[in-house]
Parts: structure tokens; C-alpha cells; sequence
């Protein structure tokens, strides 16, 4: 059975979609007689060197990438033996494809391996080229060197959206041997935890997300305003953290409704589960998202979807079927698809329950078979 070396941007205990996609992969092909290691960066420092994880061996390194400031450069000194030291574990571990899932400070080592040691390489985007919320790539021309190496180096391609890899195609021109899109999944059998971790009001639409910038939540709230005045039992449940929430929050103050709109912090999966369970409808308010894993996730718990009509969410989400889509930013499509949905029951559960038939296709034994036929292709390639 094949080796497989997955070397994500971020893994656990980081929370994010890229941590889940990697996990969710790893236990699959781990269940189907792989041989799986995760190589990551050691950030923060004060992580393991290496650590079993769910039955998974995770490898961290320091994937260190030089900058214009006085560490930076110093940083860029010590590249070299951080090098070594991958590829000498890349050289033990002996993998057949190195996976790397949403390239980042492992491009450049992830490429010197492909170069030096000759492994194939699999690269699978997710959309981290716009969607950064710290904008490394628009900063640091050496961020976009590495990649770009990456990229025309890489036996195949993947993303997780065709938005995503016509993205990535137009910026760094790269033509991969093997080039598809392949949507991400989602855990059927997670199960909510049915208990009451967060006091949550008895009927809300929910949201949740890192609160940055650039996941659009400011512009929820101001919809949700309008929805506050016209539907006076509906609150808002917004889950996640991040810079952004004390201004959502004076935001909230400003609108007068900040005893409708509930921040319930960072939750745990089963809470996540939950939380998909008990609303009345889900938003993912970015004015673009990569894909949108939260969809399925609501999808999965039955529930009506509202995103945007911008990036990969178009791309599974049919307006009437299983969602609404709405332009990104406008307050008025957003109040409009949520006061249609609180006020019209029955759309709602006609949508939810569509969606719950149309998730099953996005089972990770299902995705994972997708990823395992392509480790077949490029090993044999």
C-alpha cells in the first residue's frame, strides 16, 4: 500500500478548515491501509517535535521563510539546515506522493524535496491566495517565489473549486500534468452534543468563522439589523473568534441589537454540530469564499444554506434547491433571503432537507477515494 507524506499549512492543535480537511484525509486513508505521516510547521515553538494525534504521526518542523525585518534575515540563515533536516526525514519516511494541502512556509521545502529527492508532489489549494487574512502573499515577494516554484514543479494539482485553481492559474501561469477539482468534505457521523455548552436563544440563524476582515460579518450584522425590526422572536448566533470581534460587537452597540446578536466564542466540534442543529438556517456571509466547508456542515444537519454568489460556493450550492445565494456586501439581498426563509417554514426545511440528500456525494470516504486514485496516477506516472 503507498506511503503518503500530507504537509498541510497549519494543523491541530490549530483550528481551522485546513486542520479538519487534513485530519478528516489522514483517518481515511489511514482506515483504507495507507501508510500517513503529517509534516508541519512548528508554530508556536513550544510544540512537540513530533506527537501521535488521533493514531496519526505528526512531524513538526521549522518551516521558516526569510523577510526584510532583523529576525527575518536571521531566520533565512538557519533555512538551510531546516532543509536538511525535512529532507532527511523525507528520506526515511520514504513517501510515494508528498501531499501539500494549501501551500504556505512549507513551499519552499515541499518543492526542494520534489527537486532533490525526486518524490512526486501533489499540491491542493484552497484558496490561500486571497483569502489570507494576514495578505502574505501580496507582502512578500519571496512567498510568491516559493509557491510559484511550487506550482511548476507539482505532478498534479488539485483545488478545492474551480474559482480557486482558475485563481491560482491567472497569478503564477503554472500548467500541472494533472490539473482537476476536487471538492472538500465533510464528517457524516459527527455527532452534536446535545448539550447546553453555550446558552443559545430557542430560534436564531447562525453564522460562524474566524472574525477577521474579510469573512464579512459586519456586513450580517447590518443585515440582521433590518431583519431585527420585522421578525421580533429571530436572534442572531454568531460562533468563532478573532481580531475583528470587539468592532462586530461596538457594531452591534451602534445598531442597537446587541441583545440579539450572541458571541458565542470558539466551540468544540460536537458544540459546532450542535449549533448547525438547533438554528433556523445557516449564513456564510464572505463576499468570497474558497469552497465553504460550513455549508456542508449545515447541509449535513439538514438545514437551509445563504452565501454569497462569488467563489466556490456556487459551484454545490443551487439557488431553490439546497440555498440562496445572494451578491456579496449587498444589505438588502441578505435581509431579503433571511426574512423569506424566517417567514416562509416550509422553503426552509424544502432546502434543508435537499441538502441533506445532495451532502451525502461529499463523504470523506468518498473524497478520499477521489485523492486515492490520483496517488495512483502520479506514483505510477
Amino acid at each position: 500500500m503507498r506511503r503518503i507524506l500530507l504537509c498541510p499549512s497549519a494543523f491541530y492543535p490549530s483550528l481551522g478548515g485546513v486542520e479538519e480537511i487534513c485530519r478528516n484525509l489522514a483517518k481515511e486513508l489511514q482506515q483504507q491501509g495507507f501508510t500517513v505521516a503529517i509534516a508541519v510547521n512548528r508554530y508556536p515553538d513550544s510544540l512537540p517535535e513530533t506527537e501521535l494525534m488521533d493514531g496519526i504521526q505528526v512531524h513538526r518542523f521549522f518551516f521558516k521563510t526569510p523577510s526584510r525585518t532583523l529576525s527575518g534575515l536571521a531566520m533565512g540563515a538557519r533555512i538551510p539546515g531546516n532543509i536538511a533536516k525535512f529532507l532527511q526525514f523525507v528520506q526515511s519516511f520514504a513517501p510515494d506522493v508528498i501531499h501539500v494541502i494549501c501551500p504556505s512556509s512549507n513551499s519552499l521545502y515541499c518543492y526542494v524535496a520534489r527537486i532533490l529527492l525526486q518524490k512526486k508532489l501533489l499540491v491542493t489549494l484552497q484558496g490561500e491566495f486571497f483569502m489570507d487574512a494576514n495578505n502574505d502573499y501580496e507582502r512578500s515577494a519571496f512567498a510568491r517565489y516559493a509557491v510559484s516554484k511550487l506550482l511548476h514543479a507539482a505532478d498534479g494539482v488539485t483545488a478545492c473549486s474551480k474559482y480557486v485553481l482558475d485563481d491560482a492559474k491567472q497569478r503564477f501561469a503554472f500548467d500541472a500534468p494533472l490539473e482537476e477539482v476536487l471538492f472538500n468534505g465533510v464528517d457524516l457521523g459527527e455527532q452534536p452534543s446535545n448539550q447546553n455548552g453555550s446558552a443559545v436563544p430557542s430560534s436564531f440563524v447562525f453564522g460562524i468563522g474566524r472574525l477577521v476582515q474579510n469573512k464579512g460579518f459586519d456586513w450580517l450584522i447590518k443585515a440582521f439589523k433590518k431583519l431585527s425590526s420585522v421578525q421580533p422572536n429571530v436572534d442572531l448566533v454568531l460562533a468563532g473568534a478573532g481580531d475583528a470581534q470587539t468592532e462586530l460587537e461596538q457594531l452591534c452597540l451602534a445598531l442597537a441589537i446587541e441583545k440579539r446578536v450572541h458571541f458565542v466564542g470558539r466551540q468544540d466540534r460536537p458544540a459546532v454540530a450542535d449549533l448547525f442543529k438547533k438554528c433556523l438556517f445557516f449564513v456564510l456571509p464572505s463576499p468570497v469564499e474558497p469552497f465553504g466547508i460550513v455549508c456542508l456542515e449545515a447541509m449535513r444537519a439538514g438545514k437551509a444554506v445563504i452565501a454569497t454568489n462569488t467563489g466556490g460556493p456556487p459551484e454545490f450550492i443551487q439557488p431553490g434547491l439546497n440555498g440562496l445565494l445572494v451578491p456579496p456586501k449587498d444589505d438588502q439581498a441578505l435581509f431579503d433571503a433571511m426574512n423569506q426563509l424566517c417567514s416562509d417554514k416550509k422553503l426552509s426545511n424544502k432546502l434543508g432537507a435537499t441538502g441533506l440528500r445532495l451532502v451525502q456525494d461529499f463523504e470523506w470516504t468518498k473524497i478520499t477515494q477521489k485523492y486515492c486514485e490520483i496517488y495512483e496516477r502520479l506514483a505510477k506516472g
